[in-house]
């Protein structure tokens, strides 16, 4: 379980420092070997539930990315001033351009669910459908 803001200020650094090199993973952490409690929860929740749908096989890259943005929520019976968590995922051939994956929304509102009731300091995630160009692959 993430248990500070600077769980997640952490989870967002190693991230811009591996950024890109780790395929077919959840790149909260790209792959530092970070196992805190909510970066766990995160992948567990994205990994596990693209697999169970067989979408993994489907898609070259995807990860989550813990963005600087802060939202308001409702969570239990109180309010919360918490983060936002953005899935992307991409199919590619030659990763110099690059498409979203065009995950069933059943599946997203399952994974969405999962993190935000799942891991602390999250109150809202967002899926990338941006292509490349314009954008990168890497969520920078």
């Amino acid at each position: 379980m993430i248990r500070s803001i600077e769980d997640l200020k952490h989870m967002k650094e190693a991230y811009l420092e591996k950024m890109g090199q780790y395929s077919h993973l959840c790149m909260v952490c790209y792959g530092t070997g970070c196992m805190s409690s909510g970066c766990k929860d995160v992948r567990d929740a994205m990994v596990e539930e693209l697999e169970k749908a067989g979408e993994n096989k489907k898609m070259n890259q995807y990860f989550a990315v813990l963005t600087d943005t802060r939202t308001v929520g409702v969570m239990g019976d109180g309010r919360s001033y918490d983060r936002v968590l953005a899935l992307r995922a991409v199919t590619t051939e030659d990763f110099m351009t690059a498409d979203f994956s065009r995950l069933p929304w059943e599946l997203l509102d399952t994974v969405s669910r999962r993190i935000v009731n799942e891991v602390k300091y999250i109150n809202r995630v967002m899926f990338d459908y941006t292509t490349k160009p314009p954008a990168t692959i890497e969520f920078e």
